[in-house]
């Protein structure tokens, strides 16, 4: 009898070994922000760290629209600014109307990987005031309805989207065109974030 209890305890103890062998922990690793328009990543792993928030300071150039209208070459001052947030809040730019902040411009960050980062990333794209298109290395990947230069050539969308980008080198290039003509508040309301597509998946 003994012997039988025994052996049963023996089993119960292997399982429970083989089990913590395969449980992978939600990672407790704080994830960088970025600083003056850089996101360092080098450090990070998508697959045992998960995913990231793109937050922190990004560079931020007022009334340009970078990629969708290139043809306007007249230089504008860019500032470092935090995202996300409301772009009401961003005093240091004279032109910015507290109150009604109408506008559009184009926010800039640049990410550096891990040079083990192989796999495909996917990026998570929520609700911006109030209209906005991402691009990936000059790539559009992302259009939440109609980014314009004035309320007749803009079109308001909220609405989550996703893009999935291979990365070619361990650096990347995100840029996001917003236009608000439509609510008190404009700019990149919340977190865009990256990771692997299986992490994105499950944050669904």
């Amino acid at each position: 009898m003994k012997t039988n209890i025994l052996l049963f305890s023996l089993r119960i103890l292997l399982s429970i070994s083989v089990f913590s062998g395969c449980y992978n922990p939600i990672s407790t690793k704080i994830p960088p922000r970025a600083e003056k328009g850089v996101l360092d990543l080098r450090e990070w792993d998508f697959n045992s760290d998960g995913l990231v928030k793109l937050d922190g300071e990004w560079s931020f150039v007022w009334k340009r629209l970078l990629l969708s209208k290139p043809e306007i070459t007249e230089e504008a001052p860019s500032y470092f600014v935090p995202v996300p947030d409301n772009w009401n809040t961003y005093s240091a730019i004279p032109d910015i109307d507290s109150r009604a902040a109408y506008g559009y411009g184009t926010f800039s960050l640049r990410i550096l990987l891990n040079e083990e980062q192989k796999e495909a990333l996917v990026l998570r794209f929520q609700d911006v005031g109030t209209a906005g298109a991402v691009w990936v290395n000059g790539k559009k990947v992302i259009r939440s309805g109609v980014v314009g230069t004035d309320e007749n050539s803009s079109r308001p969308q909220y609405l989550p989207r996703y893009a999935e980008f291979q990365p070619q080198s361990n650096e990347v290039l995100v840029q996001v065109e917003v236009s608000n003509f439509h609510h008190f508040k404009g700019g990149i309301w919340e977190a865009i974030r990256i990771g692997s597509k299986k992490e994105i998946q499950d944050y669904r």
